[in-house]
């Protein structure tokens, strides 16, 4: 049995008491900041064999208080055999949390890989780790690249490296930084007004909703946007931090493919129609530089059009 503590959201002191969560010991545990993580691996245990070890899984935004980790720690944490730590922002995220993992899987064999939440490599993050940087970097690479089999695998593989088991599985397998999502069930109008204008919405939003499934608030938006006679153009993106992604975007909106954009046009839209776009809504909250990088707001600029922020909460529905 697999169980998944995915109340959404992170704690808050105004609000919030103790927050105590409530698991069985299992034989791997992973904590992470990211709900869309926490989805992902969820859909991806169906796809494990029915004897595979069990997994648990906790928001780490639910364990910010000293007294929830010490509890957490006691009655799942000390009682695993693999631990898997997601940090965004380095040791200082969650530096308690981090020495008490420590303490604990030096008495209690237990494997222990402290991982970025990113793909920014951290050198002092691994440094935490008890098994080999090898081993570190391939469950990493896993991450990365993210989506429901890449997870999965990764779990075969630290089966394999701990529980000695023969799965083998193959590695990562690598999912483009940015693409074109198709909505689904998306129910076009047959008859449009103003026809003619071919009016296009650009639409942004992370990679890591596109691996994880999550995409209703995605589907709801580009429905709402063609009940008005509008054609969408979702597009996911690792991030906007990416000079990468950033060149790529700005090619894909703002020009139409000719020869010369094949590479793009192959990668994102297999075709060679028109994708200008009249307005761009981005649901990535902006996040393109550090205030000191001007570079990169040059995006915007690129792009010319007027720029919506739909804002996705990551508080939970109450």
């Amino acid at each position: 049995m697999h169980r998944i503590a995915a109340t959404p959201g992170g704690w808050n002191p105004d609000i919030s008491g103790i927050i105590s969560i409530e698991q069985n010991p299992g034989s791997i545990c992973l904590l992470t900041p990211a709900d869309t993580e926490v989805q992902t691996l969820a859909a991806s245990i169906s796809s494990l064999p029915a004897n595979f070890p069990t997994i648990r899984v906790v928001n780490l935004l639910q364990l910010q208080q000293q007294l929830s980790i010490d509890n957490y720690t006691e009655k799942v944490l000390s009682l695993a055999k693999v631990i898997i730590l997601r940090l965004l922002g380095g040791r200082s995220y969650w530096s308690y949390g981090l020495e008490v993992v420590k303490a604990i899987v030096e008495v209690n064999d237990i494997a222990l890989f402290v991982l970025p939440g990113d793909d920014r490599p951290d050198p002092y993050l691994f440094s935490h780790c008890n098994v080999s940087l090898s081993a570190v970097n391939s469950l990493w690479q896993y991450f990365i690249e993210g989506g429901v089999d890449n997870l999965a695998n990764g779990l075969k593989f630290v089966a394999d490296l701990k529980f000695k088991t023969a799965y083998n599985p193959p590695p990562p397998q690598r999912i483009p930084k940015i693409g074109i999502y198709q909505p689904n069930n998306l129910k076009i109008k047959k008859n449009k007004i103003n026809k003619s204008l071919n009016f296009q919405v650009g639409l942004l939003f992370y990679r890591a909703h596109y691996l994880a499934g999550n995409l209703r608030a995605i589907d709801a938006l580009c429905q709402a946007l063609e009940d008005r006679n509008l054609k969408t153009i979702p597009i996911f993106i690792s991030s906007l931090r990416d000079k990468e992604v950033q060149n790529k975007l700005s090619s894909f909106l703002s020009v139409s493919f000719s020869q010369e954009n094949t590479e793009v046009a192959t990668q994102l839209l297999q075709n060679k129609e028109n994708t200008q776009i009249e307005i761009l809504i981005d649901t990535t909250s902006f996040s393109v530089a550090k205030i000191s990088n001007f570079e990169t707001v040059s995006l915007w600029q690129k792009l010319n059009v007027p720029i919506l922020q739909a804002i996705s909460s990551s508080s939970s529905l109450e």
